[in-house]
């Protein structure tokens, strides 16, 4: 689980952010305004060799909160049979 905030007042100063999301994958996040940024992820073991990852991530782009969030999801099922 994370958190991260930008106070961003100029186009030209970015932030660049690594979103490590499901196992195997990596995305380069790219903050332009000031926001938040809230990720969580859990992972259950059904057995051994198989799992489920589950990955949610809500995004505003507003400092207090008054923009509509914008929310994704995902899953990943790992089976070994």
């Amino acid at each position: 689980m994370f958190w991260m905030s930008s106070w961003i007042d100029n186009y030209s100063t970015r932030l660049y952010f690594w979103d490590v999301t499901l196992p195997g994958e990596m995305r380069t996040k790219v903050f332009t305004k000031s926001g938040h940024y809230f990720g969580c992820g859990i992972t259950l073991k059904t057995s051994s060799m198989s799992a489920l990852h589950f990955w949610l991530s809500t995004g505003w782009d507003e400092w207090n909160f008054n923009a509509i969030p914008i929310v994704r999801s995902a899953i990943l099922i790992n089976m070994a049979l």
